[in-house]
């Protein structure tokens, strides 16, 4: 940030820009890192394709309209749509209003590829496109456009597209996949069903995806006797099993492939805006589905920055490429890394192969999610986000690491691990939360520091935390061992580094979480670091003789945390709640502070002071139940939205928690899938991955926390639950982990009679004071109660209360 704060200021003077340029750029740097603060210049690689992108798109598609743009292009550049954006004075054409994707790969694959709202497919993310238009009587109709109906659906919830577009008598469904054999293919099965002899088929190969611009300089069209390949920039990236009747290839100069007869099989194209038009005549048949077959070739291409030390590099090349200025002709050398590079099998040029597979990968999803947490009960739009979303969290954990995106967020970050493998472990991915646990101290720093980007002071709580969270769920004590050393040092990281920091007692001025404001001392990096020396302690105690580390842990955590209140005691006492930051009034960034009550549990507020904390939250930053983040994001965002959700739950207020977890699931768009933040006008993506793993990870540990929650060491069962889930209907919660066990709870309620099952695997008695059960019927006094083996229990409304648990307990109800 400094380079490019002295590039503009050096430069200035020497272009006789305006006086105030210097002035207007210093202070605007000044106003968002008012600290000086390390900024994490790790994240410039990412950033800098999206900018790129950016200004590309701005010299394209708002001079050459004649050719098709992406569906988010189409719907931003249209004035008569919600999504438009004039483009005036901006240099950047960003896509900002629809970033929604969903990305897939093969059930033990580590390459993803992704759609957008419209089925538009990339199988290589950030690359090309695949996209299906239609022409019916020299009408051209196409998806991004919404000419046509376009709906997405996963088979079985399960990692595998099929698109359906409907357009008169005509119905085309679009299966995609990731296959199991070889890991880098992508298999496409299009069936359709039409009355009528005039429709065309279009398959589109285009230069755009959902970030803008990608360049296709040399594109060509090659038949075989039993099939035809697609070659783009020289490689052959798709196999046609169903070879098209018409071919047009077209470049620039032609025009958009879509509407240029050029009957071309070969085009170079100077400025990268090659494109192509495989045409198919369809053939009626209202009772029989016929079928086009392809494949395609997936793999990464990667900056440097974003390759992770634990990734396969099997079928990697690392190239250097010559980019020519088209006006001067000079030569501009750029660097990147292809992960998976292979060429295109040849394998499922037999199309039985190629059937086959289907089945194979789809059996092989099901079989490899199988023993997953179960979430079945009266609302089936509950049960069907429950299941997709805790597959998607399933799909980011790849090999050694776990990412909350597949495009711009594809790495590696403790924070967003933190949730993401939390929210893996509390629905029964124990291995899959093993496996990257296991490179944490790999990923640690020699002086302690779990280091995602300088400048983070809440990665290294946020890394013992996790360790600790996967614990106390699997009593993994091996694990717990093998990481003692450097959580150890870790802690003391923690110790070392709050003294370096604000008065020498919190951590130093940092951009954090990044969505809470300028730089500054951000309590959420020390609530973190306070619950990292909590954590730490108590890993000190299990793990035998280490007790003299569990005793200076807990001794530095209770200086830390007086001298956390000391010095937020002045904001608590004037606002009655806990601010973002020392000497900072009420803004949105108190949401980073709220980790106090969720997840953390650190309860280092008096109960009057989180509460109102949160209900401010609710009452200033909320919109019909959603929060709407200023600072940044600028949209609605989905997983803060949900964090405030599990406080209301802890803080007793149910029905709120409710009412934001509906609005939640009302914004799940046409992919099922979240952005990081979600326009209010569109309701599209307007930051971040369009495939959000926090998102979704932040909604699987909700539904969790619906039906068994810890807090205060009590456990609570169907505490977010009411009749309209539980009653009238047979349900099935787990088995979710817990204490070293496993609780899988199943029955049914009906209005005079009911019973829940309590399976508890390999029981040993819980450490809690009780177990609280919250039934759906108004008045238990009204019920007689069985319970099998006996258990003592009172009655409190609708609360069991039940003293202990058993490994196979059964509860009657009835009257």
């Amino acid at each position: 940030m400094n380079f490019l704060k002295n590039a503009i200021i050096k430069f200035t003077p020497l272009a006789n820009l305006h006086p105030e340029v210097i002035e207007l750029v210093r202070n605007a740097f000044k106003l968002t890192n008012p600290t000086k603060a390390q900024f994490p210049s790790e994240n410039l690689p990412l950033a800098s394709r999206v900018i790129a992108s950016g200004m590309w798109n701005y010299c394209f598609f708002q001079f050459y309209r004649n050719f098709v743009g992406p569906y988010w292009v189409e719907r931003q550049y249209n004035p008569l749509d919600p999504s438009f954006i004039p483009r005036a004075s901006s240099m950047l054409s960003l896509n900002l209003t629809h970033r929604n994707w969903f990305g897939f790969r093969g059930p033990e694959s580590s390459f993803f590829s992704m759609i957008d709202p419209a089925g538009s497919f990339s199988p290589v993310v950030g690359y090309y496109s695949i996209e299906l238009a239609f022409k019916h009587q020299n009408k051209f109709y196409t998806p991004n456009r919404n000419d046509v109906q376009v709906q997405i659906e996963y088979e079985d919830n399960l990692p595998l597209p099929v698109i359906t577009y409907t357009k008169k008598d005509l119905i085309v469904k679009w299966e995609l996949l990731g296959d199991t054999k070889t890991g880098k293919t992508v298999l496409s099965k299009i069936s359709y069903k039409t009355n009528s002899y005039d429709w065309e088929l279009l398959i589109g190969i285009r230069p755009f995806n959902p970030e803008g611009g990608t360049l296709i300089k040399q594109l060509e069209y090659t038949e075989h006797e039993n099939y035809a390949s697609v070659f783009i920039n020289n490689e052959e990236e798709i196999i046609l099993l169903t070879k098209p009747k018409f071919v047009h290839l077209s470049n620039l100069e032609k025009g958009d492939a879509y509407f240029s007869n050029t009957n071309l099989r070969s085009i170079a194209c100077p400025y990268g805006v090659a494109t192509g038009s495989l045409i198919y005549p369809l053939i009626p048949s209202p009772n029989e589905e016929q079928n086009i077959f392809f494949y395609t070739r997936t793999y990464e291409q990667l900056a440097s920055a974003q390759l992770d030390p634990f990734d396969t590099l099997d079928q990697t090349e690392k190239r250097k490429t010559k980019a020519k200025d088209i006006d001067t002709n000079n030569n501009i050398k750029t660097k990147y890394i292809l992960r998976g590079w292979q060429e295109i099998t040849d394998y499922y040029r037999d199309p039985t192969n190629f059937l086959q597979e289907i089945q194979e990968t789809k059996k092989k999803w099901k079989e490899v999610t199988s023993d997953k947490s179960k979430f079945i009960c009266a609302r089936s739009l509950w049960n069907k986000a429950a299941d997709l979303h805790s597959n998607i969290v399933y799909e980011l954990q790849t090999e050694k690491k776990i990412t909350p995106g597949i495009y711009t967020y594809r790495q590696f970050w403790f924070r967003d691990a933190a949730y993401m493998l939390s929210a893996l472990s509390s629905w029964n991915f124990l291995k899959e939360t093993r496996n990257v646990l296991e490179t944490y101290p790999s990923r640690q720093e020699g002086d302690g520091f779990f280091k995602s980007h300088e400048g983070e002071w809440d990665s290294t709580g946020q890394a013992i935390w996790t360790i600790v969270d996967y614990y106390k769920k699997s009593k993994d004590i091996e694990l717990l061992k093998e990481l003692i050393y450097s959580i150890i040092k870790a802690a003391n990281w923690i110790i070392k580094k709050r003294k370096k920091g604000y008065l020498k007692k919190l951590m130093p001025s940092g951009f954090s979480a990044e969505h809470l404001g300028p730089a500054d001392y951000y309590y959420w990096d020390n609530l973190w670091s306070i619950a990292g020396l909590r954590d730490a302690a108590y890993a000190c105690s299990v793990v035998p003789n280490f007790q003299e580390h569990h005793r200076y842990f807990l001794k530095e955590m209770n200086e830390y945390i007086q001298d956390f209140l000391i010095i937020s005691k002045n904001e608590r006492e004037k606002y009655g709640i806990l601010t973002a930051a020392p000497n900072r009034g009420i803004d949105p960034g108190i949401i980073g502070s709220i980790v106090d009550l969720y997840p953390l549990q650190l309860n280092l507020l008096s109960n009057l002071e989180i509460t109102q904390t949160v209900k401010a939250i609710y009452k200033n930053y909320f919109i019909n139940n959603l929060f709407f983040h200023t600072i940044i994001h600028s949209g609605f965002n989905i997983y803060l939205s949900l964090q405030v959700a599990q406080c209301f739950l802890k803080l007793n207020y149910p029905k709120v928690t409710r009412k934001i977890l509906k609005r939640v699931l009302q914004k799940r768009g046409r992919l099922w899938t979240y952005p990081e933040a979600i326009h209010p006008t569109s309701n599209g993506g307007v930051m971040g991955d369009g495939f959000h793993g926090w998102a979704s990870a932040e909604l699987i540990l909700l539904f969790r926390e619906l039906v068994i929650s810890e807090f205060k060491h009590r456990l609570y069962i169907f505490k977010g639950l009411r009749k309209k889930e539980i009653f009238n209907t047979q349900f099935t919660f787990g088995p979710f982990p817990y204490q070293g066990t496993k609780i899988l709870i199943t029955g049914s309620f009906y209005q005079n009679e009911g019973e829940m099952i309590l399976n508890i695997e390999k029981y040993q008695p819980f450490d809690i004071r009780e177990c609280i059960i919250n039934l759906p019927y108004k008045n238990l006094k009204d019920y007689k109660i069985s319970i099998e083996p006996k258990i003592d229990y009172k009655i409190l409304k609708n609360e069991l209360i039940l003293s202990k648990l058993a490994q196979n307990l059964v509860i009657k109800f009835y009257r």
